[in-house]
């Protein structure tokens, strides 16, 4: 028999787990994490990878990175943060990385650090955003703060 006209399904395999994944703390509020890069699987064309922030459970932070380096922002001073990394292609997700654990940089004395949540973004109401905020101060003098949207004083 002939096997002219028959065509074969070649699937994509499953990237290779990322390895050799490291962290430097780069300040107050941000790490930069580092991986060696994934061989491509055979049939794959590309791949990207995802950082995932890894607790009681793994939360993707950021996905579609093509580059082997990631700089982690706005995080908070003199805190422990553990990343993990997955490899993605067309034929699915690596398993995740080795976790690396890391600590961030006290803030500087007298600093203001504000941190925000987008709480829900309701149409109609409060312009349709709600927000909250934290704000810490490592100084010894006393702080007024006050908040501006689009330039006008919030009360």
């Amino acid at each position: 028999p002939s096997n002219a006209g028959t065509k074969h399904l070649v699937q994509a395999s499953i990237p290779s787990t990322p390895e050799s994944l490291t962290a430097i703390v780069a300040s107050s509020s941000q790490i930069n994490l580092n991986c060696g890069a994934v061989p491509l699987p055979p049939n794959a064309s590309s791949a990207a990878y995802s950082v995932e922030e890894v607790s009681l459970t793994s939360t993707t932070i950021a996905s579609g990175i093509t580059a082997t380096n990631y700089e982690v922002t706005g995080l908070n001073p003199n805190t422990s943060y553990s990343f993990a990394v997955v490899a993605v292609d067309a034929g699915g997700s690596s398993s995740e990385s080795t976790t690396t654990s890391i600590t961030t940089q006290s803030a500087p004395a007298g600093a203001c650090h504000v941190t925000y949540n987008v709480q829900s973004a309701t149409p109609g109401v409060n312009n349709g955003l709600t927000v909250s905020f934290n704000v810490s101060y490592t100084g010894s003098n006393a702080v007024t703060t006050a908040f501006y949207l689009n330039g006008a004083l919030c009360q």
